[in-house]
């Protein structure tokens, strides 16, 4: 089976798509962890509405052709670098939340 480069790229997009899913609910799910009336259930139940799409989309990608999957990696892995990125440089990630630095400052 021949993959063309239409498919590549579609693949790609969902990756990324899949990674921005899961890397966003992770984000969302870490900035809400400190006023969780039960911070376990939410990590937990979080993780598993996070990779439950991840798993399946990946899994079906790869029941068409590796190289489909790998596409699709290819953007996930690069929707979490750019996600990283992205909070390592804003002011909250550089030290907890933004309140914080702000009654902390000198």
């Amino acid at each position: 089976m021949n993959v063309s480069i239409s498919e590549l790229a579609l693949a790609a997009a969902v990756g990324a798509g899949l990674g921005i899913v899961f890397f966003g609910g992770l984000l969302w799910t870490v900035r809400r962890l400190p006023d969780a009336r039960h911070p376990l259930a939410l990590a937990f139940g979080s993780f598993l509405v996070r990779a439950a799409p991840v798993v399946a989309g990946m899994f079906w990608l790869a029941s068409r052709h590796w190289v489909l999957a790998l596409a699709a990696l290819t953007g996930y892995l690069v929707v979490r670098v750019c996600l990283v990125r992205a909070v390592v440089a804003s002011p909250a990630g550089r030290g907890g939340r933004v309140e914080n630095q702000v009654q902390n400052a000198p």
